[in-house]
C-alpha cells in the first residue's frame, strides 16, 4: 500500500512538476537535491553548478519561483516547495 501511494504521487505530483522544467532548471533543482528538503544556500549552489556569481543564476532561480517549484525561505537560500521532492529529483539523475 505504502509503495502504491508513493508511485502515485511520484507520477501525479513530482513528474509533473518535474516535466514542466527546462533542461537548466533540472540542474539547478538537482543542485538543490543535495541537500535534501533542506534550505540550499544560492553562494553552494554557485558553486555546485560551475557558476562565478549567483546573478549568473537568478533568471532560473525566479522562473523557478514564479512556477512555484522552490520558494526563498531566508535571504540566499532556496528550498524545495513540495516535501519529498528532493528525493525524486536526486532520482532522476540514476
Amino acid at each position: 500500500m505504502i509503495d502504491s501511494a508513493r508511485t502515485e504521487v511520484e507520477q501525479g505530483l513530482y513528474q509533473s512538476r518535474w516535466e514542466r522544467a527546462t533542461p537548466t532548471q533540472w540542474a539547478f533543482m538537482s543542485a538543490m537535491a543535495i541537500d535534501n528538503d533542506a534550505p540550499s544556500s544560492m553562494a553552494e549552489l554557485v558553486t555546485r553548478l560551475g557558476k562565478e556569481r549567483t546573478t549568473d543564476l537568478s533568471v532560473n532561480r525566479r522562473d523557478l519561483i514564479r512556477s512555484g517549484h522552490i520558494y526563498t525561505p531566508e535571504r540566499g537560500f532556496v528550498a524545495v516547495t513540495v516535501p519529498g521532492m528532493a528525493d525524486f529529483i536526486a532520482r532522476q539523475g540514476e
